[in-house]
């Protein structure tokens, strides 16, 4: 028997045995030595040069592709090399139509496989619990109190319930995210990946494998960095397609690919409505192997998710049991979901830190994308106490702003622990956006009044399709460094004439010459009430007033301004009063003094909500 090299080129000695005698004898030396060193790669080399069995040919050159420790990453190049020849040897064969589902190349974690909603763009942490109570509080701020919730489905992966097939809007993309690897210590490149469909039905048909693919290209719209995208058309459902994917060795990573089944047009009428796409299954990830300057074979990874295992019953403890997971199969909605489109900018811009108590600025332009109406809106902010929202009345060219407050002026922690919760019902229009239409909402927030290292505040739009339709969801966080700038205490001087001094201190060091110095203009007084077992998180009018004790006239003629420069402080006195109160000495009530005291005139902070830990300390 002759020797062959990497190429599969005879290189010395003569074959002496006739075909099939020497098939067998490297099947039996390939099948009894296990070890997966030189020898075991020799052997495998020489099987699959020789043998007439596409099978066994192409199942030993996937044994040279495997990794191995130690060898040369040259070896590895011609083995992948002379793997694509195996495979181009037998093109076209049923044979080679099995190889490309057993291709080993590239890893695909499964298991980890996720899905994700097209209405949802940004990726944010899923903390189940506080989203959900956020979800709740948004749609009983459109729906009301008494209409039962039902939370959204916007992700799926290994730790979701996928007992049961998803519903899925026609004329959206859906998403599919893998986890690729590439094993070898070489790059690996891979060219047409796409999503393999099957399974698919229609509305006035049974199940249907027959597609006529149509391909086109399309430009590049993310995905990684890649240098091309490409879509194929089926019938019904467009596949999305990667043109040429790159990993380096022993590169791990996610892609997204996605497929969109095609949405029924009411202009089609009842044959359109029929032809539409009812339901279908992405069953396995295709690619084409590049394993040489010119060389490549063709891949087909099945994409099989075991559920989780079973162990409720004494069958299922004692005899592995797998739960079934249809997180891949989906059926299309027969009806449209509304979809908004949200941009949002901040001032100040991410990545600085902000100061104690800092107003942090979250513009959301809100524009429906879809082409449903939306008639219900409403955000969800857990940031309770530190939050406002304004929404621009009158035209969408520009308006008046109008600070939103709470649809019942009282907040109910019980029911919605820790959320609260906006119905954006602006002007004539009041919940109802149409198709293309846009609105624009300010939202305030205020940083924590002690430092921190890391601080973040989680956003929720919520919005409905018209007659109580689809709901979908918008989410994002606001993170920010959180550092001091100003300390503040008081203390009770004169309780009868309500006299307090309030001391001032900058907490800035001289090292921070952006801000060394800090200029009070404006100190607040706010009285909390209660209001049928709830909380009023607006001050109350009229109850309290304050203004300052000292002389209103100063030296400059003007009112008194209180600076700070790095590590200085102050002590100012102030007088708190009641309405009617005496103004001690025969001096003039509270009554027609405001609820906050100015010193500097201009644009002023919002009057922020009451501190819910301080209401409820007593």
């Amino acid at each position: 028997m002759g020797k062959v090299d990497l190429q599969g080129r005879v290189v010395e000695g003569a074959v002496e045995q006739d075909e099939g005698s020497k098939v067998e004898a490297l099947v039996d030396a390939t099948t009894t030595m296990t070890a997966s060193g030189e020898c075991g790669e020799r052997l495998a080399l020489e099987l699959s040069s020789w043998s007439p069995d596409g099978r066994t040919a192409i199942d030993a050159a996937e044994r040279l592709v495997a990794p191995r420790a130690g060898r040369a990453d040259s070896d590895t190049e011609a083995y992948l090399a002379h793997y694509g020849r195996v495979r181009a040897r037998h093109a076209g064969t049923p044979v080679d139509a099995a190889g490309a589902r057993s291709c080993p190349l590239p890893a695909v974690d499964v298991g980890a496989t996720r899905i994700s909603e097209t209405g949802n763009r940004r990726d944010v942490d899923r903390d189940l619990g506080k989203w959900r109570d956020m979800e709740r509080a948004a749609f009983h701020a459109i729906a009301g109190t008494s209409t039962g919730f039902r939370p959204a489905h916007i992700v799926s992966d290994a730790d979701t319930d996928n007992a049961r097939v998803r519903e899925t809007p026609g004329g959206e993309r859906f998403r599919v995210q893998l986890r690729v690897r590439n094993p070898l210590p070489i790059p690996l490149q891979l060219r047409d990946v796409h999503l393999g469909v099957a399974d698919v039905e229609r509305r006035g048909e049974g199940a249907s494998s027959h597609h006529h693919p149509r391909s086109r290209r399309q430009s590049q719209e993310g995905g990684g960095g890649h240098p091309e995208q490409l879509e194929e058309e089926h019938e019904g459902v467009r596949v999305h397609r990667i043109d040429s994917l790159r990993l380096q060795p022993d590169e791990a990573r996610v892609i997204e690919l996605w497929v969109e089944p095609a949405a029924a047009s009411a202009a089609g009428g009842a044959a359109a409505a029929a032809a539409a796409v009812a339901a279908f299954r992405v069953a396995s990830m295709r690619y084409q192997l590049c394993c040489a300057p010119g060389v490549m074979a063709r891949g087909e990874i099945a994409l099989e998710i075991r559920g989780k295992r079973l162990n409720k019953t004494e069958k299922q403890m004692k005899s592995p049991t797998y739960a079934t997971d249809e997180r891949l199969r989906a059926s299309v909605a027969a009806r449209a979901w509304p979809l908004c489109d949200v941009r949002a900018t901040r001032t100040p811009a991410p990545g600085g830190a902000v100061y104690c108590d800092q107003l942090i600025t979250l513009n959301l332009e809100i524009t429906n994308a879809g082409a449903e109406p939306v008639e219900g809106l409403a955000l969800a902010v857990d940031a309770v106490d530190r939050v406002m929202v304004e929404e621009e009345e009158g035209g969408e060219d520009g308006g008046s702003s109008g600070t939103l407050s709470l649809p019942v002026s009282a907040l109910d922690l019980a029911a919605t622990p820790g959320v609260r919760a906006f119905a954006l019902r602006r002007g004539a229009t009041g919940a109802r956006l149409d198709p293309g239409a846009r609105r624009r909402v300010v939202v305030k927030l205020r940083a924590p009044s002690t430092p921190a290292a890391s601080h973040a505040v989680s956003l929720l739009l919520l919005y409905r399709g018209p007659g109580g339709g689809a709901t979908r969801e918008w989410r994002t966080r606001v993170e920010c460094r959180v550092a001091a700038l100003l300390a503040a205490s008081t203390r009770v001087l004169d309780p009868y004439h309500g006299l307090v001094a309030l001391r001032l201190a900058n907490a800035l060091t001289a090292d921070d010459a952006a801000m060394a110095r800090a200029e009070v203009t404006r100190v607040r007084v706010a009285v909390a009430a209660r209001h049928r077992g709830a909380v009023l998180l607006a001050p109350e009018d009229g109850l309290a007033a304050v203004r300052s004790a000292a002389p209103a006239a100063q030296e400059d003629g003007g009112e008194r301004r209180v600076r700070l420069e790095s590590g200085q402080s102050q002590e100012v006195c102030v007088r708190i009063a009641a309405p009617g109160a005496d103004g001690g000495g025969g001096g003039a009530d509270a009554s027609g003094a405001d609820a906050d005291w100015t010193l500097v005139h201009g644009e002023m902070p919002p009057d922020w909500p009451l501190p819910v830990p301080e209401v409820y300390e007593n």
